[in-house]
């Protein structure tokens, strides 16, 4: 008994020396010198290659006083694949290409058009030590240009246009699309997504000058700011989305956080029967999309709860000269506009999947979830028939508080 327990004993060691051996890479310290710090990367046509990579480099510093700062280096390589243009960057920067601070993936919107990105950013999503947290982001520009581009955020550009998507994704004015899950929207049945876009624009700036006395001179600099968002399917950079669209996008995928809505030349009531102007900020929205089959029509039913405060409201009868009973009404007036404001944008935006033959929205994935194959088997091919054989039933909630205006009052439901 006691010579079995010894052999299994040996034998639990044998096994955790192999996989030491194994990972063994993996624990090692990784030498700041033997390395490249990469903070973003970017993908667009090559010249003589099938693609180039641009990658961002951070450049640690020792600062004033023993402190430490950080630049920033583009290099940039070519190959037929993502790995062979790494092979290339390698040669350059005779260092290892470390990704584990890598937080955004360009993509060049030609280069996107022209070719499926999938295969690209598999080689990404499999390695080992890339963040699959990575914003996915689509730019009209080359990623060099855009990594050269100052930020308000950081100094290191892809650690500013990091911090730009979650500030503005938070603010319902943007996506944030990671790596992860690109990747699982490629393998579902609508193979379709919505990313985030960017652009530079030029703006003055003041420096002073100390050759010259101190005296300020103006400067145009690049900075980076959103852009439209940009519809991918099946890998590929179809178009981008409006404003209306890109609302109704983020109404029927429920990520709708807060927007300010402006209704203009509204005619509710008024001093002198002049048309009204209402700005709105809605909050608190709950988005709930339920598929449905009924007399053989299938229907998406869109359940919204959002609540909504008037935060300026232009020509306005005033309370003293209204009731209470008349003042509900016009609350009620007011909950119609905004429900068809919502109605509007979503409409706006079924268009634009019927007519890119896109379901950026992943519809179809919610009736095979419900109906399964049923579903699967009985669908057109085209997802524009698909979309257009739907019918949209809306249920909008909207709870109007007062806020600041007409105090006395308050509507609920």
């Amino acid at each position: 008994m006691r010579k079995r327990r010894n052999s299994y004993t040996v034998y639990i060691i044998m096994i955790c020396m192999i996989v030491l051996a194994l990972f063994y890479e993996s624990f090692q310290p990784r030498n700041i010198e033997t390395v490249t710090l990469i903070s973003g990367v970017g993908l667009e046509k090559g010249e003589n290659k099938r693609v180039k990579m641009t990658i961002q480099m951070i450049k640690p510093m020792k600062g004033d006083a023993g402190s430490s700062t950080s630049s920033c280096l583009i290099i940039s390589g070519e190959g037929d694949t993502v790995a062979e243009a790494s092979e290339n960057i390698i040669l350059k920067t005779g260092s290892m290409l470390f990704w584990a601070h890598c937080s955004i993936i360009l993509l060049n919107s030609e280069f996107a058009a022209d070719e499926n990105v999938m295969p690209h950013l598999d080689m990404f999503f499999r390695s080992s030590n890339f963040r699959n947290t990575a914003s996915v982001i689509v730019c009209d520009e080359s990623p060099e240009e855009i990594f050269n581009a100052n930020t308000v955020f950081e100094s290191i550009s892809a650690f500013g246009i990091q911090r730009l998507l979650d500030d503005q994704d938070y603010e319902s004015n943007s996506v944030y699309m990671s790596l992860k899950k690109f990747v699982k929207n490629y393998y579902m049945l609508s193979s379709s997504s919505v990313v985030a876009g960017i652009k530079t624009s030029e703006v003055e700036e003041n420096s002073s000058d100390s050759s010259n006395g101190g005296e300020k001179n103006n400067e145009n600099v690049k900075m980076i700011e959103l852009s439209p968002c940009a519809i991918m399917k099946k890998g590929k950079f179809i178009s981008y989305l409006s404003d209306s669209e890109f609302d109704g996008y983020k109404w029927l995928s429920d990520t709708m956080s807060a927007k300010i809505e402006t209704i203009d030349d509204v005619n509710v009531e008024s001093e002198n029967n002049e048309p009204n102007s209402f700005g709105i900020s809605l909050f608190s929205a709950n988005s709930k999309l339920e598929p449905a089959f009924e007399d053989g029509q299938y229907i998406l039913r869109v359940k919204i709860r959002v609540k909504a405060q008037f935060i300026s409201v232009e020509n306005e009868l005033q309370s003293r000269n209204i009731s209470a009973y008349k003042l509900e009404r016009r609350f009620d007036e007011y909950k119609s506009l905004i429900s068809a404001g919502i109605e509007k944008d979503i409409d706006s935006t079924w268009q634009k999947m019927v007519q890119t033959e896109s379901d950026f929205c992943n519809i179809q994935d919610l009736f095979y979830s419900k109906y399964g194959n049923e579903w699967k088997n009985n669908r057109p091919e085209s997802d524009g028939e698909m979309l257009s054989n739907i019918k949209l039933d809306y249920n909008i909630d909207v709870n109007v508080v007062s806020g600041g205006l007409n105090k006395r009052f308050k509507i609920s439901q």
